[in-house]
C-alpha cells in the first residue's frame, strides 16, 4: 500500500512510503520517489509504519477513547480506510495525526 502522515513530524514520517506487508508483518518500506534528501535510506529507523490492521486500530482506539474528533473516510469498494483524520484531545495543539492510503494492491 501506498500510505503517508500528515502531522507535525519530520519530512521521513511525512513523505509517501509502499509498505509491503505478508501475514500481518510488515516486509518492506520504501519511500516513493522523490526521496526528501534527509530520509534516504532511513525507512527502517522510522517506527510505527501502518498495516491495514493497525489503521483499524488507530480507528478503534479512537472511539474507545472517545477522541475529540476522529473522522474515517472507508474504499468504496473494499472497505478499507483511506483516510484518518485523528485528534485526541481539543485542548492540546499539534497532537493531529492525518494517515492517508492512497493505494492498495493485492498479491
Amino acid at each position: 500500500m501506498t500510505f503517508n502522515f500528515l502531522c507535525f513530524c519530520t519530512s521521513c514520517y511525512i513523505a509517501p512510503v509502499e509498505i509491503s506487508v505478508n501475514c500481518k508483518k510488515i516486509e518492506d518500506v520504501s519511500y516513493v520517489s522523490p526521496v526528501p534528501p534527509e530520509c534516504v535510506d532511513k525507512e527502517a529507523e522510522v517506527k510505527n509504519w501502518p498495516t491495514v490492521l493497525t489503521l483499524f486500530g488507530v480507528i478503534e482506539k479512537g472511539l474507545t477513547e472517545s477522541y475529540h474528533s476522529l473522522i474515517v473516510t472507508y474504499h468504496e469498494t473494499y472497505g478499507y480506510p483511506i483516510s484518518i483524520d485523528a485528534d485526541p484531545d481539543e485542548l492540546i495543539i499539534d497532537e493531529e495525526m492525518y494517515y492517508r492510503v492512497t493505494s492498495l494492491t493485492l498479491e
